[in-house]
């Protein structure tokens, strides 16, 4: 696995935090060391205890977890019984991936403080796991309180154990505190077969993974496969072909079942290894992915103990690159999903990721190159044609867009189904952004066939036809109809204002577009609006500084002169669009 290491630019920006306290050339110095290869072995020179501190305060803080890491370990150096520095620093290694040393600082940390962070006790168990030690992972896991995730992972993690002494009823009753009210029962049933499957008990690890009422080819990749095993192993290789034929129906490309597929039909094994720690690898991933909407900091804790425990895992890998491309460490990502290898059945999924990164990173060049390779590679997907539209979008090059959803309609097989609606619509945007509306409205139309209702769809046409002062009944309920779909979003709101001002209903706009504005507060065009229906409801010092603000925050070309002569002059009489039309 690639370690993420402080880079250059991350201990450069550092730096000027560090400056006052006499730490800037130690810092720049160490992350000119690191450009040239060397992975910041040589200890930083502390000029300042209080300045190193606030350095990895300050990295926590923009989640550069690496650079913290480096820096909180330095301070340790000086302040090893330092028991908050202690747990910052683990804390600080865990997220960053280094799990030797999150590991070392764990173990310092449970045998030395009074209240342990569950955390390190997790950070402790999945050492003893790692290494086999079974028992002492039990009684450590005895030791963690019943409260938070503990509840779900305490049981998950006694189960294997367990089933690692070869205990298999007691692991099994160990689940069992998994209980179906949790909505942990898919979760339980998947270990309860995994862990009857390892010991060879195959009906009752069937009778656990399989449901009549599940289909198991929608099932995760996990257990499709260890189902597939133990049908193999039942000597049922039919049974295991046509499960793993029906998944690959339903998800083409991945290449792992393509290669388990013809491992059965050859007469072997499929090569699924079923432990102690590869299982509550896979607990502990599908725990940071339920909680990742709720607290995204226990699911980087969670991901990151899941690669730990199992390296070869790759969905904790994705999960946690999602999570540093939300919290814009965009290098960090890349570094992490690179880790994902060409067999891995997650390849393709990580490689779209790493353009979106690429495309935070300015590195549009690279992105777009990476994403016709892998059109090239599947002549088929529309996936990363999708992206480039995008990427040709943000940069205004609507003509060449149109191309790209060329390419990709032309790749749809027969008549179009409900899950190319996101082609037409995106193609009917460029041909709106590059004037070709005659063109534009046709395929809105069609994704409107295609996916009925939907809010973005729905929204977009229904502006656009309220621009051009047609089809306006249908307009303003085609809008309504999105916004009781999406009521937090700023430009539908805008859209509902807007319809209502264009309309003459001026007072009822002020309150969707001001609402809008909260949404939306950076987006000039929506400031213009509201300027422009502040100034018909009299408001007009109200008016003129949301106009300001409209060309403060740069709007489009063609739109600042009309702007800065309603600045210089005000509004003249509306033009108030009929009903009628």
């Amino acid at each position: 696995m690639t370690v993420i290491v402080p880079s250059f630019r991350s201990l450069v920006a550092t730096a000027g935090i560090l400056a006052f306290a006499g730490w800037a050339g130690a810092v720049s110095g160490a992350g000119q060391a690191q450009a040239e290869g060397d992975a910041l072995s040589k200890p930083l020179v502390a000029h300042s205890h209080a300045g190193a501190y606030l350095a990895g305060w300050f990295a926590e803080q923009q989640s550069d977890f690496s650079t913290a890491a480096y820096l909180l370990d330095r301070l340790l150096e000086d302040s090893p019984d330092d028991p908050e520095l202690k747990v910052r620093a683990f804390y600080a290694n865990l997220r960053a991936g280094l799990f030797d040393r999150a590991l070392e600082l764990a173990t310092a940390i449970s045998t030395e403080e009074l209240n342990v962070p569950m955390t390190a006790q997790f950070t402790v168990i999945a050492g003893h796991l790692r290494s086999g030690a079974w028992e002492e992972a039990i009684t450590v896991a005895d030791q963690v309180p019943d409260n938070s995730l503990a509840r779900y992972a305490k049981p998950m993690v006694k189960a294997w154990a367990l089933a690692g002494l070869d205990k298999t009823d007691e692991a099994i009753a160990a689940l069992r505190e998994l209980s179906d009210e949790t909505g942990f029962r898919r979760l339980r049933t998947l270990h309860e077969g995994m862990i009857y499957a390892r010991a060879g008990r195959f009906d009752d690890a069937i009778a656990s993974l399989v449901d009549e009422e599940e289909d198991v080819t929608s099932a995760p990749l996990r257990k499709v496969r260890t189902v597939a095993k133990v049908y193999v192993l039942q000597g049922r290789q039919q049974e295991a072909e046509d499960l793993l034929s029906a998944y690959l129906d339903r998800f083409p490309g991945t290449v792992v079942i393509e290669q388990d597929i013809s491992a059965v039909k050859g007469g072997g094994q499929i090569d699924q290894k079923i432990g102690p720690a590869e299982g509550v690898s896979d607990g502990f991933y599908h725990l940071a992915s339920g909680v990742q909407q709720q607290s995204e900091e226990f699911a980087l804790v969670f991901g990151r103990l899941s690669s730990m425990l199992d390296p070869s895992h790759d969905l904790p890998l994705l999960l946690v690159g999602n999570i540093l491309e939300d919290r814009d460490r965009f290098g960090d990502a890349v570094a992490t999903l690179e880790n994902i290898l060409p067999d891995s059945p997650y390849y393709w999924d990580a490689r779209l990721s790493i353009a979106d990164n690429f495309v935070d990173l300015g590195k549009k060049k690279q992105a777009v190159e990476l994403l016709e390779g892998m059109a090239d590679e599947r002549p088929d997907s529309t996936d990363p044609l999708i992206k480039i539209g995008y990427i040709l979008r943000a940069d205004e090059r609507y003509l060449d867009e149109v191309d790209i959803y060329n390419r990709a309609i032309s790749r749809v097989d027969g008549e179009p189904q409900g899950r190319h609606w996101i082609l037409f619509y995106n193609r009917g945007i460029a041909f709106e952004r590059s004037k070709q509306w005659d063109k534009a409205e046709p395929d809105f139309l069609k994704a409107l066939e295609l996916k009925p209702d939907d809010p973005f769809v729905l929204n977009y046409l229904g502006y656009s036809w309220v621009e051009k002062g047609v089809n306006i009944p249908q307009a303003k309920q085609m809008i309504r109809k999105a916004l009781e779909q999406r009521q937090t979003d700023g430009y539908i709101v805008d859209s509902l204002g807007w319809v209502l001002y264009r309309t003459g209903s001026f007072d009822e706009a002020v309150g969707y577009l001001e609402r809008a504005v909260q949404l939306r507060p950076q987006d000039p065009i929506i400031n213009d609006h509201l300027g422009d229906a502040y100034w018909r409801v009299g408001r007009r010092n109200e008016a003129r500084f949301q106009w300001d603000r409209a060309l403060n925050l740069e709007p489009e070309e063609d739109v600042i002169p009309q702007i800065r002569e309603k600045l210089k002059n005000g509004m003249g009489e509306p033009e108030i669009i009929e009903i009628s039309n």
